[in-house]
């Protein structure tokens, strides 16, 4: 069946569902429909969704450009939203500083062959500072917006950038560390709003909102850049 979209579809008929719903795998777009309805119908509701589809499609094409890191000199990590070149230089001290738009990793000689060493210490560094940036920013916008968080953490998150529980205490991604500043504010807005609203109503939205005008733009570009921050 032709559609109005710019990509290929196949179309999946079924007595067992009673609405449209999409699988989206390798780039390729399956819409499994109920018998009872129509082409027209059908090639409709993939008219209204197809923003959706081309950006699930994106996204798939983004994740397929992910380079796993060997964690040696001159691969790039980014940090704060900026680009660096890691640099190893072998070392009787394990000492890692930003210097010259590099990452200047000094590892001890006798571990520097090793990969999972390697990524053990550049991984520590970037916890160590998005702990303590991510404390030191939550802490000066909460004074600002008149809030009180008890406690910042940073964990592993597979598939979300932070989260607040009853006791008002606030855990991030520690990768969060890797986006813009401006980013990163965003998550730390939406976390401290999670205070006053332990939901994501409207009136949530609303009190985000008022601290950043365009977290829509914001929370888009989060979904759409997780490849970016892949190891």
């Amino acid at each position: 069946m032709k559609t109005d979209t710019e990509f290929n579809l196949e179309i999946k008929r079924t007595s067992r569902k009673k609405t449209i719903s999409f699988v989206i795998k390798n780039n390729n777009v399956q819409v499994i429909a109920p018998k009872t309805l129509s082409n027209i119908e059908i090639k409709s509701f993939i008219h209204k969704k197809s923003n959706w589809i081309e950006s699930k499609l994106k996204e798939n094409k983004l994740k397929e450009k992910i380079v796993s890191k060997n964690f040696e000199s001159d691969e790039r990590f980014l940090y704060l939203g900026k680009n660096y070149k890691l640099k190893f230089i072998p070392n009787a001290k394990n000492l890692i500083k930003l210097k010259s738009g590099e990452i200047q990793v000094c590892i001890n000689t006798k571990k520097n062959s090793e990969r999972k060493y390697r990524e053990k210490i550049v991984q520590h560094w970037f916890k160590e500072k998005a702990l303590l940036f991510l404390t030191n920013m939550t802490m000066e916008i909460a004074q600002e917006i008149k809030l009180n968080p008890k406690l910042v953490k940073i964990r592993s998150y597979k598939s979300r950038w932070g989260s607040c529980n009853s006791k008002d205490v606030i855990t991030y991604n520690w990768k969060l560390i890797m986006a813009p500043t401006s980013i990163i504010k965003y998550v730390v807005i939406h976390e401290l709003c999670h205070i006053k609203y332990l939901n994501h109503s409207k009136k949530y939205w609303n009190e985000v909102g008022k601290y950043v005008p365009d977290y829509k733009y914001k929370k888009q570009w989060l979904n759409q850049n997780t490849n970016i921050f892949e190891w």
